[in-house]
């Protein structure tokens, strides 16, 4: 592969590496160039091809050692972000580095913490290479393969014993055993561990165990940049290690921009192939069964539509939510919880509140969803019912809902779901059930809250927090508190203005409020775990009276109600396919093979992807990220390749 074809393939050089011959500036002459944010235009470009080619390739594309650099400039004289790289050469092993340079005009605390971020889990080889020159030592870390081994096995095996646990096994909670001083590292595998329902303890716990490690570092790696931008994969923040994840603000200038003509297109490709998609489906169902019953049946508990286990809903299942309804012959009715707008408040998730591309593609799948029905059992789909559950679980002050319901009908005007209807939880229950239920909900819910306050009496969630919430898990009657924290406590906003950098170092170590860590950052972490705690508690009342009193059950009389989170005797409604988190903590994106699907702002802006914007949603918010090696001079090159997940 040559210079030019490695530049334009690769994720990061694409991003940071500017070919030979771009119009740029020496370094010792960027004192004159106007730049609002120098660290990220100059010193993180440099640092990433400089680690990206010796790390990955073997090769010198732009020497860090040296003081020989350029950066590129703009047709306005203003910089983009990115390195110019020549022919691979040998590394500079003395003298003033270019880093060095940068320090003394940017500031060396800045460029130390942003080179040793950049040079976190290096390859043996190439840490072997730069620990071996004094300018580097410092900074190099790599992690010996053997200890990252075992680091993950542990973790997989607290992760299939929860798992298990969760389907009913009647097991201990998982606990790993540290045999040795505690290593760096303690504190956030700690934490993984707590997030996957596990604990950590020391050589001195007479715990029962499911593994141990002995001396090992507790680092491993996160995914490492591949060939190509790739989603994560992960339904939870949680399971990122955030801290080791590296999305520059750069990605915002090397976007693309869909015009009016090309959004339709994009739109009409979407259902076009969708109906395709719903007549073959059809055509086999038909072929396999004669019962319209069994028809239906078929056609929910099939990819691309159903999430988890098909086990989970059985035919006795289907006959007590539609039997009825199909033995007279008429149109079914659906209804499935949409939270209307984006969890944003950390800016994490999502860029923006407003639905995107992810929500307008789990529309499509339900006109696909709709059309299958339609196909093998002609009365169709009367209405398919979208229930935003706004603040009914917890409250979620500002949040932009009449926005995010407008442009979700938009987004159904759109694709041509006419039959989709959108309405509120406790609007629907206020409607449809009878004065008593509603009291004896309110009644339950305050009961509950009184209940768990006596409970958890003392316990503060900012001291000592992991422990914290072990105790609390300990003392929960119903055993649900802490599986609700560790999930909510990701979506709880940060304490002013929304910055996904300054997010990152929040909830990085979000456990860590000890007397070590800066005192703003420690207040921040304290008033996220307070907030966690009390969506925690807010959610699981609500939750527990919502279970009493059948409130979901009946909210569209005559319906079957889909679930998106998998569980036994429901139907649960896979918008995207795969392994999708709910569209409403996400950001949808265009995956490299052209697939819609969503994942993680942070997830994905580490990987390389870039913002895509149409009129659909306007430039508040990204309306989709792309892979930086899909755009090529702002033209989106995967337009007429994007496609909905089969299976």
């Amino acid at each position: 592969m040559d210079l030019g074809q490695l530049l334009a393939s690769d994720p990061m050089l694409r991003l940071y590496a500017a070919p030979p011959g771009s119009s740029g500036v020496a370094l010792d002459q960027l004192t004159g160039v106007a730049c609002a944010d120098p660290l990220e235009y100059f010193v993180r470009p440099l640092l990433r091809v400089f680690r990206t080619g010796l790390d990955k390739y073997g090769l010198l594309l732009a020497d860090a050692g040296s003081p020989l650099n350029h950066f590129e400039l703009d047709d306005d004289q203003r910089p983009t972000g990115r390195v110019l790289v020549t022919s691979p050469s040998k590394l500079t092993t003395s003298g003033p580095t270019a880093v060095g340079l940068l320090a003394e005009m940017f500031g060396e605390a800045a460029v130390a913490e942003l080179i040793r971020a950049e040079l976190r889990f290096l390859r043996p080889e190439t840490a072997e290479l730069l620990g071996a020159d004094e300018r580097w030592a410092p900074y190099v870390h790599s992690v010996p393969a053997a200890d990252q081994q075992a680091v993950r096995a542990v973790a997989e095996l607290v992760r299939s014993r929860q798992a298990a646990r969760r389907r009913g096994a009647d097991l201990p909670a998982p606990v790993v055993r540290y045999v040795g001083a505690r290593p760096p590292g303690w504190a956030r595998f700690e934490a993984e561990l707590f997030h996957l329902g596990g604990r950590l303890v020391g050589e001195e716990s007479a715990a029962q165990t499911v593994g141990e490690l002995r001396g090992h570092s507790l680092d491993h790696a996160p995914r490492n940049w591949g060939d190509e931008p790739a989603t994560s994969h992960q339904t939870t923040l949680s399971a990122l290690r955030l801290g080791d994840l590296r999305p520059g603000p750069l990605a915002a200038r090397c976007g693309v921009r869909l015009s009016a003509r090309q959004t339709d297109e994009l739109v009409d490709r979407l259902v076009s192939t969708a109906h395709r998609s719903a007549a073959a489906l059809a055509e086999k169902v038909r072929r396999a069964t004669t019962d319209p019953l069994e028809r239906v049946y078929e056609v929910i508990q099939r990819r691309p539509f159903r999430a988890g286990s098909r086990a989970n809903y059985q035919p006795a299942d289907v006959r007590r939510d539609l039997g009825a309804t199909v033995a007279r012959g008429e149109p079914l009715r659906l209804n499935l919880l949409l939270f209307a707008v984006k969890h944003c408040g950390n800016r994490l998730k999502a860029a923006g509140p407003l639905p995107d591309l992810a929500e307008l593609a789990m529309l499509v799948r339900i006109v696909e969803l709709a059309a299958t029905l339609r196909a093998v059992y002609p009365p169709g789909v009367q209405d398919f019912h979208l229930i935003n559950d706004g603040e009914h679980y917890r409250s979620h002050p500002g949040a932009p809902f009449g926005d995010g319901l407008r442009t979700l009908r938009r987004y159904a005007d759109a694709v041509g779901a006419d039959f989709v209807r959108f309405g509120h939880i406790d609007d629907l229950a206020r409607r449809n059930y009878e004065p008593h239920v509603l009291s004896g909900h309110a009644k339950l819910k305050a009961d509950t809250r009184e209940a768990y306050l006596s409970i958890f009496g003392g316990l503060d969630v900012t001291h000592d927090p992991i422990s914290t919430l072990h105790r609390a898990a300990a003392v929960d009657p119903i055993q649900n508190f802490v599986p609700l924290f560790r999930s909510l406590v990701f979506s709880v906003p940060v304490p002013g203005e929304p910055d996904p950098r300054w997010s990152q170092r929040v909830f990085a170590e979000l456990y860590d409020v000890g007397p070590a860590v800066l005192s703003d950052l420690r207040a921040a972490r304290k008033e996220v775990l307070l907030a966690g705690w009390a969506a925690a508690l807010e959610y699981l009342c609500t939750s527990t009276a919502d279970a009493e009193y059948g409130y979901q059950d009946n909210l569209v009389p005559g319906s079957l109600r889909f679930v998106q989170r998998p569980r036994p005797g429901r139907a649960a409604f896979g918008p995207l396919s795969g392994r999708s988190v709910a569209p409403s903590h996400a950001t949808g994106v265009i995956d490299a093979r052209g697939i819609v699907t969503d994942d993680f702002s942070v997830a994905l802006l580490d990987q390389g992807f870039v913002p895509l914007h149409s009129p659909l949603l306007g430039d508040s918010q990204p309306f989709a990220m792309v892979p930086a090696t899909a755009v090529t001079d702002g033209a989106f090159d995967l337009l007429d390749t994007t496609r909905l997940r089969t299976r």
